[in-house]
């Protein structure tokens, strides 16, 4: 089937996100258009077995290419893997300002490569080869790039939109069952925003996005791409009312990741968070009970399991959540809800023990 281009209409920076299945021949025109002096590949230790060789003599048709992998897993988007990154662009055949970095994994590679992109002699060109599904949906989109700290995630980061994105249907069969099911959160959160269509879809279809079933993948990814790139033009930098609408599901979602220490993935913890968003939309935005069952039973569906767990306490949730970017001033955040399936707003929620509670259900 022939490659889907979607546009995503920056005025400084618009580019292109494929997805399609067998996309190197996009990939080498599109590289060819950035008339690059060198390419430097960034991945990890699971996926450079299954697809760097591919890759790498594919970029070289381009440019002179070299290679760096960090150890897979979201304990590598550190400061420490980030220096190491510098140490390597900056050695021998050395990354010039008409370099390109080619970010070749999932979500923790994308942020990673991303801010060193963004920050490598004050910003280079960066192009996305997400290999996660939950990266075609998500992260790869948007230009938001960071490395974590030790107060929470994502601390530490800059905005660096991608020259190009490819979402390459084919990388997803080598991908874990788990890491495959964990990336349903985000359709699911997607279809929350304002995509119903793609709710009902996903209620009926779940089960062909697990097989793996390309058309399935395929519907899936460029939906929410499209979605995803149209807010992105509407609120590049999350400054306005759009982009921060995006992180539903996250505010709890981002504390039960970063209390769990890395047992958790992030849209397995993300689907906590969401059905904790649909409680907390019901005590402030009056979203009926029925609702927040539908939503549980898709989230169940997709197999899921949605409790917090018991072994986090409240005040260590609270101490988590209140050290999020979103956190104002007045001990109060910026909570996304859903007034109904479809429709969400962002509201400022008094941040105490009662919203813990409140979550909970």
């Amino acid at each position: 089937m022939s490659a889907i281009p979607i546009e995503v209409k920056l005025p400084s920076t618009p580019y292109r996100v494929w997805v399609g299945d067998n996309l190197q021949q996009n990939i080498i025109v599109a590289l060819k258009d950035l008339s690059p002096s060198s390419l430097m590949l960034v991945t990890d230790s699971n996926v450079a077995p299954l697809h760097a060789v591919a890759f790498i003599d594919l970029i070289k048709q381009v440019a002179p290419a070299k290679t760096m992998s960090v150890p897979a897993g979201e304990n590598s988007k550190n400061l420490d893997q980030l220096s190491r990154l510098y140490d390597f662009a900056l050695t021998e055949p050395a990354l010039d300002r008409d370099s390109v970095v080619v970010a070749l994994g999932g979500g923790m590679v994308g942020d990673l490569a991303g801010f060193f992109a963004a920050t490598l002699m004050r910003g280079v060109r960066l192009v996305q080869i997400p290999t996660s599904l939950l990266a075609m949906l998500d992260s790869s989109v948007g230009g938001k790039t960071a490395v974590n700290h030790a107060r929470g995630k994502n601390m530490i980061g800059a905005f660096h939109q991608p020259s190009s994105v490819f979402c390459d249907i084919n990388v997803l069969q080598t991908l874990p069952d788990r890491e495959l099911r964990s990336a349903i959160s985000e359709a699911i959160k997607c279809a929350l925003l304002g995509q119903m269509a793609l709710f009902t879809w996903l209620e009926n279809s779940v089960d062909m996005l697990l097989r793996r079933d390309p058309n399935a993948l395929r519907h899936c990814v460029t939906t929410c791409v499209q979605f995803k790139g149209a807010i992105v033009e509407k609120d590049e930098r999350e400054t306005g009312k759009e982009r921060i609408l995006l992180n539903l599901g996250h505010t709890l979602g981002h504390a039960v990741e970063t209390l769990m220490g890395g047992k958790m993935l992030h849209g397995e913890a993300i689907a906590i968070g969401l059905l904790a968003a649909m409680r907390v939309s019901a005590k402030h935005a009056a979203l009926p009970v029925p609702a927040i069952k539908r939503i549980e039973n898709l989230i169940r569906k997709a197999g899921f399991d949605p409790t917090i767990p018991a072994a986090l306490k409240d005040e260590d949730i609270l101490k988590v959540i209140s050290a999020d970017k979103k956190r104002a001033a007045n001990g109060t955040i910026k909570f996304v809800v859903c007034p109904r399936l479809g429709h969400a707003v962002a509201l400022d929620v008094k941040l105490d023990a009662q919203l813990i509670k409140d979550m909970r259900g």
